[in-house]
């Protein structure tokens, strides 16, 4: 995919992941320059499970939206008042990978997934094709509609 679209090693590009470390350690390899983000919903939906439900969630979305650092740690201390574990968890990811005042690049207001999420939904067949097949037939579906 590289050599089909070259400009995908410029350092405006923006990978965000649920965190999966195959993907992680492939986005190094083949994109050394790209800003590596983790999706907050993915890290939202293990505070909630893991460390107190709705209260939780809600505090680490505090956190990950703060959009200046004296905010993100007010937000953080609020999270370590509803739940130790939950604010032990959070503080254990490096902020700059999922809060909006800290990412290096380019997120564009986004510090979720969701839209690769419903796209992965709506190509599902697409998925299985070699890239460059996939890619073809996406542009002619999306023309086509």
């Amino acid at each position: 995919m590289i050599r089909a679209i070259p400009t995908l090693r410029t350092t405006a590009l923006t990978i965000l992941s649920d965190r999966e470390k195959g993907l992680s350690n492939a986005v190094d390899d083949l994109f050394p320059r790209a800003h590596r983000g983790f999706c907050a919903q993915h890290i939202a939906e293990n505070v909630k499970s893991r460390y107190g439900g709705v209260a939780s969630r809600q505090a680490f979305w505090k956190v990950a939206k703060a959009r200046s650092i004296p905010a993100y740690n007010s937000a953080l201390e609020e999270l370590r008042e509803i739940s130790e574990g939950a604010f032990t968890y959070v503080k254990g990811i490096r902020p700059e990978l999922y809060t909006r005042c800290m990412f290096p690049g380019p997120r564009f207001g986004c510090i979720t997934s969701n839209i690769v999420e419903s796209a992965n939904a709506l190509y599902l067949e697409e998925r299985s094709l070699p890239v460059v097949e996939m890619i073809s037939t996406i542009w002619h579906r999306e023309m086509h509609r």
